[in-house]
């Protein structure tokens, strides 16, 4: 049997199952409904390293955006998600929690285990006014460039985890995540690309445009931006750009 995370149960460990419709709690009764998105477009990124007692642990705390599709309205639309994220990347499993906010519901928490980047959890929450909430299980894919696949209720085809959870990080930090913000002007734009000149004269600055990067499409050569990278899978890559007067 596969070992897994062998340290003290804390309070973020769970026994979470998959497949269990969404219940869309309200004052007029309940109704099963399911919703799909993805969201990986990062709005703030940050990351590090450290070796804990059982392997090396990777800890992300996000911000990505997309779109949700669904008939019931309160849970379409644009979606933001916040996830804080720590992951054995030794054995390959670890936990995650977070927030999610859907079109104008109110922020929906959300707890999982993960198993080699597949998520499996449970939500609970409130959309619409106050008085409907909503809560059930969820799957989901996850890497540094954001959530994809997310299946709200609905059926589920990732086996259910349950792990452990306890102290990490016993040993010093592996590497620590760089993040930078460059003003300036933009030298050479490409698909895989771009480089800021900054204003202050310093060394041009190029970083990768990743697939939680933003859209550069309506960008130039020549144009003032401010531009924020972090380190993504141990490189700099645009995780927010913006165009300057």
């Amino acid at each position: 049997m596969r070992k897994l995370l062998p340290i003290s149960l804390a309070t973020g460990a769970a026994l979470i199952l998959a497949g269990v419709a969404v219940a869309h709690l309200s004052a007029s009764g309940t109704t099963s409904v399911s919703a799909t998105f993805s969201a990986t477009t990062a709005q703030a990124f940050k990351a590090r390293t450290c070796n804990g007692p059982d392997g090396q642990y990777q800890l992300i705390d996000a911000v990505y955006q997309g779109t949700s599709s669904n008939p019931e309205a309160s849970l379409a639309g644009d979606v933001r998600v916040r996830i804080l994220s720590t992951y054995n990347t030794t054995e390959k499993a670890g936990w995650a929690f977070g927030w999610l906010k859907i079109h104008d519901s109110h922020w929906i928490r959300f707890d999982a285990v993960n198993t080699d980047g597949k998520l499996v959890g449970f939500v609970h929450g409130r959309v619409g006014d106050r008085s409907t909430n909503v809560l059930g299980s969820f799957t989901a894919d996850f890497a540094s460039t954001g959530v994809s696949n997310f299946q709200l209720g609905g059926g589920g085809s990732i086996q259910n985890m349950a792990l452990f959870g306890g102290k990490i990080c016993t040993g010093p930090p592996v590497a620590k995540s760089v993040k930078l913000t460059v003003k300036g002007t933009i030298d050479a734009i490409a698909q895989t690309s771009i480089s800021v000149k900054p204003e202050d004269g310093s060394t041009l600055q190029t970083c990768l445009i990743g697939p939680g990067s933003p859209n550069v499409s309506g960008f130039a050569n020549g144009q003032k931006v401010e531009m924020t990278c972090a380190t993504v899978d141990g490189n700099l890559t645009v995780v927010r750009l913006k165009k300057r007067g």
